[in-house]
């Protein structure tokens, strides 16, 4: 039951939007409100078709000449790479390197420190396999790879290190370092050296980098490369070789700076390439579908107004005492205001004719509530308990968070 209080608000409303006066003024508001909806809208149509004309402008007379003097530069890039690997700045010191015996090892003990001894093969110093975990063919490739470093940098190392376990009080980074240092991969002067270890029964591993070698390869970039879940499925399936083949591989050619950085530059070039087509036709894109709206848009603005203006017109020449059975005074009543659509403003003479009958019915954001009931524009009951259903948008939050904690950390360590 409503009370006296709101029964009085109920009736002053009813009365207001029976009076001509109110009438007159909610409309000429709205109007007015129609009116400037359609010229924000006309703007931003022809903001849109500005930006769809100068971007296919741009895709057609500006672009293919940026696209071909990009081209350019990356054919000349190309060719500089192309010269490079045919014709290597250090090849004497690839040829000074002996061939690779697959089968054949002479290990010989080398002390890190304490008791902690690991082997260097000095068939293949770039790989000490003392878990007995890399094939043949594996080792002969890491051999190439060095050979290839050899060619093309100034004394770069890459170094395989397995282990059974690591010694005790040692963590996977310490030993890491000290085995680098022990070793002494890469050039002296430069330190561009990289030591990949792997600890077989504790399930770690790490890549060492050298100070030299930080610049390509970060603690980001060597921690993407080590914890690729490939790799570690492949290191999972004990399928050694294969994981260890794929880290060399994308580490290696890393390492190869001159190289690296100019398929860095080609990448980057042809980012820009598809920057200078792809961004047009996003903007192009988005301004035809912004077009469309905004078309859809003016055309409900001037639906609306006609219409209203049929209704509004209804009810001024109509008799007070039939005015009540208008529809523009059953706008009144819901909330002239709300409006933005031709089915907004049937639902809302709708919900009008509700508010009407109810002194204490409510507009709430997807119907008229009366008491715990919820009625639609049409007049139909779209739920008998409110409070529960789905319609409303207390039902929707809560649950669980986390807190918001973060973590620090660096470095280029793993596990399987």
């Amino acid at each position: 039951m409503a009370s006296t209080k709101d029964l009085e608000k109920f009736d002053k409303n009813l009365n207001k939007a029976a009076n001509p006066e109110y009438g007159l003024k909610k409309y000429n508001n709205f109007e007015g409100k129609l009116i400037r909806n359609e010229k924000y809208y006309t703007t931003f149509r022809i903001i849109f078709s500005i930006l769809t004309v100068l971007s296919i402008s741009y895709l057609v007379f500006l672009a293919p000449k940026q696209i071909n003097s990009i081209q350019n530069r990356i054919n000349a890039i190309e060719k500089e790479k192309k010269d490079i690997l045919n014709n290597p700045p250090h090849q004497d010191r690839a040829d000074s390197m002996k061939e690779y015996v697959l089968e054949e090892k002479n290990n010989t003990p080398l002390k890190i420190d304490g008791d902690n001894y690991i082997n260097i093969d000095s068939n293949n110093i770039f790989v000490s396999d003392n878990a007995n975990i890399i094939d043949s063919d594996t080792r002969s490739k890491i051999y190439d790879m060095n050979k290839d470093l050899a060619r093309y940098t100034d004394g770069a190392q890459y170094m395989i290190v397995t282990i059974n376990k690591l010694p005790s009080n040692e963590t996977i980074e310490s030993y890491a370092n000290k085995i680098f240092r022990k070793v002494g991969i890469g050039d002296a002067k430069l330190n561009n050296g990289v030591l990949y270890l792997i600890s077989l029964d504790d399930r770690k591993f790490r890549l060492e980098v050298g100070y030299g070698m930080e610049g390509v390869l970060n603690d980001g970039k060597a921690g993407r490369i080590v914890n690729d879940d490939d790799i570690v499925n492949d290191f999972k399936d004990k399928n050694y070789s294969k994981a260890i083949l794929s880290v060399s591989k994308t580490v290696t050619e890393i390492m190869n700076i001159k190289v690296n950085n100019l398929n860095e530059q080609i990448d980057q070039l042809n980012g820009q390439i598809t920057y200078r087509v792809l961004i047009p036709i996003i903007i192009i894109l988005i301004s035809v579908i912004g077009i469309f709206i905004i078309s859809y848009l003016i055309k409900q603005n001037r639906l609306i107004a006609n219409e209203l203006g049929i209704m509004y017109t209804n009810y001024s020449n109509t008799s007070s005492l039939n005015r009540t059975k208008t529809d523009f005074y059953y706008l009144l009543l819901s909330g002239i205001a709300t409006i933005t659509s031709l089915k907004a403003l049937h639902d809302n003479i709708g919900y009008g004719k509700i508010i009407e009958k109810n002194p204490n019915a409510k507009i709430v954001s997807n119907g008229v509530l009366v008491g715990n009931r919820l009625y639609g524009g049409d007049g139909y009951i779209m739920t008998n308990d409110y409070s529960s259903s789905s319609y409303n948008p207390t039902n929707h939050s809560g649950g669980d968070s986390f807190g918001g904690g973060s973590s620090g950390g660096g470095g280029a360590s793993g596990g399987w």
